[in-house]
């Protein structure tokens, strides 16, 4: 075994135990950058880093006296609130959407008449 997969494999043994990717990747001696070339070099890696945080999540939600904040804090990606950051965003997002749609719909706002109705003939 090369000593590339021995750190991988000491990373998952790490990381099963508390998926932080910046500990783990600290407890073998590397930075984060090098966890993240090897999930995006090695699949099989990737899916056992996947696999594991799932599998803690799974196994810890159960004694924990809130879900929410557990998996708020552990997996924030997927289950954090938006920032007040990201909620302005996402309003200025809407309202810009809303304005380009007013524009769009003056832009091509076609006079009636134009439009010849069969009555009309």
């Amino acid at each position: 075994m090369n000593s590339n997969t021995e750190q991988k494999n000491k990373f998952l043994e790490y990381f099963r135990q508390l998926p932080i990717q910046k500990l783990g990747a600290e407890s073998i001696g590397v930075d984060q950058d090098t966890i993240i070339n090897w999930k995006k070099k090695d699949k099989t890696f990737s899916d056992n880093v996947g696999k594991a945080k799932s599998e803690w999540a799974l196994k810890h939600i159960k004694g924990v006296h809130s879900s929410e904040w557990l998996l708020e804090r552990i997996l924030r990606s997927e289950f954090s609130p938006l920032s007040l950051v990201d909620q302005r965003l996402d309003e200025i997002d809407k309202k810009l959407s809303e304005v380009e749609i007013a524009r769009i719909s003056e832009k091509t706002e076609v006079p009636t008449s134009d439009f010849k109705y069969e009555s009309d003939n």
